[in-house]
């Protein structure tokens, strides 16, 4: 009814609603100077009428707690904040909702975690502001037809969130007239959700006069553990690959097939280690799903590395499992993986291989397994280039209590030793703040104790330290709150 109205006095509803906003308070105020009375609003907002079912409101305790984790500080304990709002069935208040809309927008791990917690009136929010529409999937006023290629892209993605199988019919209606730059960006869409449903436009994709859609094809289909794709790099690696007596035979590639180039094998191709002939195998190695190679050769993960390990091609065979573990998400290759950067970190290959994206992969229990793995056997702080600092620097995952007490203590020891610089130790540092957000709360009253305070060093540690458990009070008061 107010848009209505202000419409009718000449206020473009089109403009941006910045815009829109301030030609109405400019008319509005035009109205007080002049002492008109202003139009009263008597029917409430319409989001009143909506109910958050099932869930209960954040207490005023743990608004403020929100408002804290908002500020850079603590920022680094809002996914623990929002997870343990699911879990309790909290419902966050109206204000917060469009900065952690905003935020969710590039974080979209936050934005599962969220979204079981906006409610009713989060989800009517959301419908207001047409930059929030892709968090949940809303495709206002977008007609294939005639809209350009970037609202094209942005209604292929509302529809693959929510209905992946719907966006085929609706590309191949245009795709003959479509222009190629747009077509390889439409077919980048169907990264999401994408599914065995796609395989067979996507192997019509793979003969496509342009290289670029090829591209995009192959290394989508190279995704879908069981497309036919994958098939035939099976077959094709048991011409090459097998075992005898517990011995890896491994015959290179002297050729390239075209139906190998057509789903993805580049024979130019030379990985940093290794000739062209190696590389175009370890090309395949890439592309096949772990469990196919699990499949190929009998034998679990540990197994197959150990093999590849005693072959001249160790580095480019590490590379390329490496690569297969990402592309599949495969945490238990990316462990196995990890666990020989662990033992031989100092090998050129690990500047190739993408490591933090093998440690995201890990679950909590794998994660702290690593962890203990590599910390057990130090007698001193680890320093900057051992793999447990690279680990616990990047891991987003729960520390146990064992990887703590064992991290700290180290801390603590260096600390006391004569050996310790007065500026040394910042990666531990570092740590500590991680550390803050990772730990157990319900064991601060055990990690106060043992802190060198006599320390010559004590002096450069003493505020990392309070600050390290007014995080922990901060996280157990914060989850208190959210509990009741």
């Amino acid at each position: 009814e107010t848009i209505e109205f202000l419409k009718s006095k000449g206020i473009d509803e089109e403009a941006t609603p910045s815009r829109f906003v301030l030609e109405a308070a400019a008319y509005f105020s035009s109205l007080q100077k002049v002492s008109q009375d202003l139009q009263k609003w008597t029917k409430g907002h319409p989001s009143e009428k909506l109910e958050n079912q099932n869930l209960s409101s954040l207490s005023p305790q743990s608004s403020q707690h929100l408002e804290i984790l908002l500020k850079e500080e603590y920022e680094d304990g809002l996914p623990e904040f929002v997870s343990l709002m699911a879990k309790n069935k909290k419902c966050l208040a109206g204000e917060f909702l469009p900065i952690l809309f905003d935020r969710c927008l590039t974080d979209e791990n936050l934005w599962k975690k969220l979204k079981n917690t906006i409610g009713d009136k989060g989800n009517w929010l959301i419908q207001q502001n047409k930059n929030w529409h892709p968090l949940a999937a809303i495709t206002f006023d977008i007609d294939w037809y005639s809209a350009t290629g970037i609202a094209r892209i942005k209604l292929l993605k509302s529809i693959r969130k929510t209905d992946p199988a719907q966006a085929i019919p609706l590309l191949k209606s245009t795709w003959e007239e479509d222009e190629n730059s747009d077509k390889e960006k439409f077919l980048k869409t169907f990264q999401i959700g994408l599914s065995s449903n796609d395989e067979d436009f996507l192997e019509e994709c793979l003969d496509d006069k342009r290289k670029e859609i090829r591209t995009v094809a192959a290394k989508l289909l190279q995704k879908i553990p069981e497309s036919k794709l994958q098939n035939r790099i099976f077959e094709e690696l048991k011409k090459h690959i097998s075992l005898n007596n517990k011995t890896l035979q491994i015959t290179l590639p002297s050729s390239i097939s075209d139906e190998l180039i057509r789903d993805g094998i580049n024979p130019k191709y030379k990985f940093f280690t290794g000739g062209l002939k190696a590389s175009r195998l370890g090309q395949m190695i890439a592309i096949l799903s772990p469990d196919k190679l699990e499949n190929l050769l009998d034998k679990s993960p540990k197994e197959i590395i150990h093999l590849f390990e005693k072959t001249e091609w160790k580095e480019l065979f590490l590379m390329a499992i490496s690569e297969s573990a990402l592309i599949h998400k495969n945490q238990f290759w990316a462990k196995e993986i990890l666990r020989v950067w662990i033992v031989e970190q100092e090998m050129e290959l690990w500047d190739q291989v993408d490591v933090f994206a093998l440690i995201d992969l890990q679950d909590e229990m794998n994660f702290n397994a690593l962890c203990l793995e590599s910390i057990q056997f130090f007698k001193t702080l680890p320093e900057e280039d051992d793999a447990i600092t690279f680990l616990l620097k990047q891991g987003d995952q729960e520390w146990q209590e064992e990887i703590t007490f064992k991290y700290i203590g180290l801390l603590q020891k260096w600390m006391a030793s004569e050996s310790a610089e007065y500026w040394g130790g910042w990666q531990a540092k570092k740590i500590l703040q991680k550390a803050a957000f990772k730990v157990d709360v319900e064991l601060a009253p055990m990690l106060k104790k043992g802190w060198p305070i006599d320390s010559h060093v004590w002096p450069n540690w003493e505020e990392d330290v309070r600050s390290f458990f007014e995080t922990l009070t901060f996280r157990k008061e914060m989850r208190e709150a959210l509990s009741e």
